[in-house]
């Protein structure tokens, strides 16, 4: 299903620090985004100026937390946290010397009421950039 959505609506991330631009297509089980916001001067996540690879891992979190809402978008929960990532393969040293949009993917592995777990890759039409598998777990109310 292709939706046009304000992400901002469905993650807790606003202004700069929303990096998905749009959601390309999604079912029950992934999603596809896409972002153009490495290429911004004023991306929140540069560290003197440069965007390491390593924050494509901030840009499949978003898709997956995108992904949960749009399943269950009433639900009440806290937003989920990062809790691991399994199998990160890099290609690359650098996003924001990628001049095309980044293509971030993730396809769902498990859900449970605790967490879930993904599987994500973040491309360019021609290169895989970044992949691995992530947990996520949903922190307890009373913790």
């Amino acid at each position: 299903m292709v939706i046009s959505s304000n992400i901002e609506e469905l993650i807790p991330h606003k202004g700069l620090m929303c990096l998905l631009d749009k959601i390309e297509n999604w079912d029950e089980n992934e999603i596809l985004c896409t972002a153009i916001s490495h290429l911004n001067p004023n991306n929140p996540l540069k560290i003197k100026g440069k965007l390491h690879i390593i924050h494509g891992l901030e840009y499949a979190a978003q898709a997956m937390a995108v992904h949960g809402k749009l399943l269950n978008p009433k639900s009440a929960r806290l937003p989920g946290l990062l809790a691991g990532t399994r199998d990160l393969k890099l290609s690359g040293n650098f996003l924001d010397n990628i001049k095309e949009p980044l293509r971030i993917h993730a396809r769902s592995l498990v859900i449970t009421n605790y967490g879930l777990g993904y599987s994500f890759s973040v491309s360019t039409n021609k290169k895989e950039l970044l992949s691995g598998e992530c947990t996520i777990i949903f922190p307890s109310k009373n913790a």
